[in-house]
């Protein structure tokens, strides 16, 4: 419990995300960071991941970090699946090493982390969640 809750305070700023991704990660100053924990096999990852992406003209102006304890192969098919490439700034990372846990304190799939334009964390929210919640959280 006491490593959860270290985790959880060192990611007030966030964090240094040392994970292998598909593309080369560039966290971009000024503007709000979504740090996503999914599961490609995750129901509900799937159902959020689809509604971020039908309304991706909202999120056109945050960049989006989703991490995945799955293969390159498993992250790339989930991208191609979900039309991932539609989002403007998005970023896949692969957690083979299952640090996640240790950064962030969750591992609860699906959970989200919103940062505002400082980088500094808004709120964290572990499960499903409206997206009205998380875009309310963002603008």
């Amino acid at each position: 419990m006491e490593k959860k809750k270290q985790a959880r305070q060192a990611a007030r700023q966030l964090p240094k995300l040392d994970f292998e991704f598909l593309n080369p990660l560039v966290i971009r100053n000024g503007i709000p960071v979504l740090v996503i924990f999914f599961s490609p096999d995750c129901d509900h990852c799937q159902y959020m991941t689809k509604k971020i992406v039908e309304h991706h003209d909202e999120f056109k102006e945050v960049q989006l970090i989703m991490i995945a304890p799955a293969t390159k192969a498993g992250i790339q098919q989930f991208a191609n699946e979900y039309d991932l490439n539609k989002l403007k700034d998005v970023n896949l990372g692969m957690d083979t090493n299952f640090k996640f846990f240790k950064i962030f304190g969750s591992t609860m799939t699906p959970s989200f982390f919103v940062y505002n334009r400082q980088h500094v964390l808004v709120k964290s929210i572990q499960g499903e969640t409206k997206l009205s919640n998380i875009l309310s959280l963002i603008k």
